[in-house]
């Protein structure tokens, strides 16, 4: 029954957000990759759980560049749930669920890193953040 309600929730995050922040969101990676140094095969398989470090800061560079990160490796909660609750029908699952991830870890990639594969954990393949990016 939690795996059904995370999927749902999941999905709703999915469906609720703007092709124009899709957009952003590649235009972001792409500005990452160059940071990161990131290759095309590792990029492709970004929402694989890996302990890659490149995948781990080019992560932390999307969410930053985002507006859901700040320096310090602060997850900025309210910005996050402000984005995916924009149209969407259970805004409180969807806080819930941002809520539940959003884990200091010991540096700020790692914190990112978590928080993905936190939201992502019930269905790899449907994660949002970077569902478009991915599929490239």
């Amino acid at each position: 029954m939690k795996t059904l309600v995370c999927l749902f929730v999941v999905t709703i995050i999915a469906t609720s957000m703007a092709d124009n922040f899709h957009e952003k969101l590649q235009g972001y990676s792409q500005q990452c990759k160059a940071v990161t140094g990131i290759s095309d095969a590792a990029l492709s398989q970004v929402l694989r759980p890996s302990d890659d470090p490149k995948r781990k800061e080019h992560i932390f560079c999307i969410l930053k560049k985002a507006g859901f990160m700040n320096d310090d490796g602060d997850l900025l909660v309210d910005a996050i749930v402000e984005e995916y609750t924009q149209g969407g029908s259970n805004p409180e699952g969807i806080e819930k669920v941002v809520r539940k991830c959003a884990v200091k870890k010991e540096s700020p990639p790692e914190t990112a890193t978590h928080f993905i594969e936190c939201v992502h954990r019930p269905r790899p393949k449907r994660y949002v953040l970077f569902r478009d990016v991915a599929e490239e």
